[in-house]
């Protein structure tokens, strides 16, 4: 096995146990909020996965990626759109 090959089977095996590991907090965070919800207080929101594991929670959006949603979403809507 050459170097080249090792490293693209090592970098595989990592994203491998990487996702291993992300589908084992979502199992758990599933059971933690199973457990958690039906004592939250009357009118609260239903606690998610990602509210007892950080790894779950989606990437902040940067702010061109804020601006093509909304931008978008007012053309769809046939808003007025300033051009910045």
């Amino acid at each position: 096995m050459t170097p080249r090959q090792l490293a693209i089977a090592a970098g595989a095996r990592t994203r491998l146990q990487d996702a291993e590991a992300r589908r084992a907090d979502l199992r758990a965070g599933v059971l933690a909020a199973c457990i958690v919800n039906p004592y939250r207080a009357k009118g609260a929101a239903p606690a998610k996965p990602s509210d007892f594991f950080a790894s779950l929670a989606p990437p902040p959006q940067s702010d061109e990626q804020i601006y093509a949603v909304f931008r978008a979403w007012s053309l769809g809507h046939n808003a007025r759109f300033a051009e910045a």
